[in-house]
């Protein structure tokens, strides 16, 4: 949150976008799983501070997006994650670039769907 805080003067408020990696696990309407307790309480905190830092911003404000990548091959997601690096990636970058210029802050994902907070 600090490093947004010290960024955030370089972003175009027209069509700067400024991105947090977040999960679907942080929403409050996901279900619950013990085994994922500590993560998603981290995320939920992290979309919890991202509220609160976007509230703190103002009117003249970029894009800010929370943004979950999927469940993505990786060392933490296994090899059983429903998809590919490149394709978590790609879509991440889609999004960006889509969301441009729209205002406000949106929770979504790799693909644009929208998450419940």
């Amino acid at each position: 949150m600090r490093l947004a805080e010290r960024f955030i003067g370089q972003i175009r408020p027209g069509t700067g976008v400024l991105a947090f990696m977040s999960s679907w696990l942080g929403s409050v309407a996901c279900p619950d799983g013990a085994e994922l307790a500590l993560y998603k309480a981290s995320k939920a905190a992290l979309n919890s501070m991202t509220n609160t830092f976007v509230s703190q911003l103002g009117e003249s404000r970029p894009t800010v997006l929370s943004m979950h990548p999927g469940w993505v091959k990786t060392d933490m997601g296994g090899d059983n994650a429903a998809i590919d690096v490149l394709t978590s990636t790609t879509g991440l970058v889609e999004q960006l670039n889509a969301c441009a210029g729209k205002g406000g802050h949106h929770f979504i994902d790799y693909q644009g769907k929208a998450i419940a907070w």
